[in-house]
């Protein structure tokens, strides 16, 4: 018993280096707000929550398929769950609803394509799974507190002074 305990503990370590990982890909640029304060990284020790491989299955499905239509009961089949068994032990362990969960994804790889690239948000929206750009728009100012075009202006010089100076720092 105690063996299975340490090897359970690390292996939900080593999952937890790893969905940080995967979140890290723009997960941190969203401020803190009324609408988003639930952070929605796993507590792996949820009780009645998603077991260790489910979330780092439905992690992964949701960064591999953010442009595409992901839905509540294609998570819950990834998981071999019922939908409100899903939904509910989703919640548990992310500490908001997987379509939440999803869209807070949405609006963070938005951001992180946003100051990677001058591409009008109506591109931006399609690539991030978006109908158009004012759905980005209500999401976004919904999540942020901002326009898309307004955060854009604020972020842009910050992102190209902070890649001049690893450029800088590089060499």
């Amino acid at each position: 018993m105690q063996t299975n305990r340490a090897e359970a503990q690390g292996f939900a370590s080593t999952l937890t280096d790893a969905v940080q990982a995967v979140s890290n890909l723009g997960h941190a640029i969203i401020p803190p707000s009324p609408a988003n304060d639930a952070e929605p990284t796993p507590n792996l020790y949820a009780k009645g929550g998603l077991a260790p491989w489910q979330v780092r299955k439905i992690v992964a499905h949701v960064e591999d398929h953010l442009d595409d239509a992901v839905g509540v009961p294609e998570l819950a089949t990834l998981a071999r769950l019922s939908v409100s068994q899903f939904s509910r032990a989703f919640k548990q362990s992310f500490g908001v609803s997987p379509h939440a969960y999803v869209m807070n994804r949405r609006i963070n790889r938005a951001q992180a394509l946003m100051l990677r690239a001058r591409e009008p948000l109506s591109q931006i929206a399609i690539a991030v799974g978006l109908a158009d750009q004012a759905h980005l728009s209500k999401l976004f100012r919904r999540l942020t507190g901002e326009t898309p075009n307004a955060w854009r202006r604020a972020h842009w010089e910050d992102s190209i002074l902070e890649d001049d100076l690893a450029v800088a720092h590089a060499q």
